[in-house]
């Protein structure tokens, strides 16, 4: 016969399970990782090899609707116009009442940002491919463009949906950020592996901070009228 577990004791929506933390350090350590090859490997350059044969198989021809589409990808997702949908997001989750889940958004999408991809720009300080074909700023490695989508992937995930809705969530969101890798690389902004760390980097911080951040967001779960849940 089974005990039911009070409701406060019971797995919420937006708990995160154990494994969370593991797969997030995994993934940072990993974008860290990468940062370490390419430091380490300038004379014999591997990850650069491979990095400028792909990079080169995406040498066009550019005049297409698909760079039109790219060029629209990259300028949504990253600079300035990349933190307005973090920031509707977490205004949005403020009027309803849910500052847990605000300060998940915004410290997983705007302050883990800053300090996870600028110090990596800093210290890798690797040049963008020559040519791009849309205006770029700072170092290439890690892309900020992947970090940011992968980041609010998984954030909407956590905040906006449980179980199986999560799920499909995550699996649309990996298609999209997928999508921006693959625009930044057409576009020569990125090369392909500091687009991966990025997104290595952004789906890391945001599956850690879910893991660090469940109590709370567990808590406010708990203290949510049951029609709004």
């Amino acid at each position: 016969m089974s005990v039911e577990r009070p409701l406060e004791q019971r797995p919420g929506p937006h708990t995160a399970p154990r494994y969370a933390a593991l797969v997030g350090a995994a993934a940072l350590a990993a974008s860290l990782a990468i940062a370490g090859l390419l430091a380490a490997d300038a004379r014999t350059p591997v990850l650069r090899g491979f990095d400028t044969v792909l990079t080169g198989a995406m040498s066009g021809p550019h005049d297409s609707l698909f760079t039109v589409v790219s060029t629209i990808v990259q300028a949504g997702i990253g600079g300035p116009p990349g933190l307005v949908a973090p920031l509707l997001l977490a205004g949005y989750l403020l009027v309803c009442r849910r500052w847990w889940s605000a300060l998940y958004t915004f410290l997983t999408c705007v302050v883990a940002d800053v300090l996870v991809v600028l110090p990596l720009k800093s210290a890798v300080d690797r040049p963008r491919p020559a040519d791009p074909w849309t205006l770029v700023d700072g170092g290439s490695f890690p892309s900020a463009h992947a970090y940011s989508a992968a980041a609010i992937a998984v954030v909407l995930g956590v905040v906006a949906a449980g179980g199986a809705g999560r799920l499909r969530w995550w699996l649309f969101g990996a298609g999209f950020t997928v999508l921006v890798i693959w625009t930044g690389v057409w576009l020569h902004s990125n090369w392909p592996s500091d687009a991966v760390a990025g997104a290595l980097g952004g789906a890391g911080a945001a599956l850690l901070l879910w893991r660090v951040l469940s109590p709370l967001l567990r808590r406010e779960e708990v203290g949510r009228p049951a029609d709004r849940r």
